[in-house]
């Protein structure tokens, strides 16, 4: 399921739990269950190979219903600024309190600015 998953540019995140959660950073026209790639992948698979691409799948689908529900609704931002939010030791890195002023200055400006953390790169 590679290049589906590359297709729609999953990444799996460590959220604040620790749980390894998708993240998509590309939007497609299609379903992932339309994909031909998760398609192929669910022919080639066991039993339980199939289930876990079943049940990502169906959280990716959840992730991409939100984003085409966002997209669809949403007035579009004029910045999208992101930055790496914390060092290995926990700490701010500079660049987030960079971005939290930029942010700042854009919106005071008037801008509508999206401000988006990278955790734990």
């Amino acid at each position: 399921m590679g290049n589906g998953f590359s297709r729609y540019g999953i990444e799996y995140v460590n959220d604040i739990g620790g749980e390894r959660k998708p993240t998509c950073h590309r939007i497609q026209d299609h379903s992932i269950f339309d994909d031909p790639d998760y398609k192929a992948a669910l022919q080639n698979a066991d039993i339980y190979e199939s289930y876990v691409f079943q049940e990502e799948a169906k959280k990716i689908d959840e992730i991409y219903n939100k984003y085409i529900k966002i997209v669809k609704e949403e007035k579009p931002y004029d910045v999208f600024i992101c930055y790496k939010d914390k060092m290995e030791n926990g700490e701010p890195t500079e660049d987030s309190m960079i971005a939290y002023n930029i942010y700042n200055s854009l919106e005071q400006a008037g801008y509508r600015t999206f401000l988006q953390k990278i955790i734990g790169k």
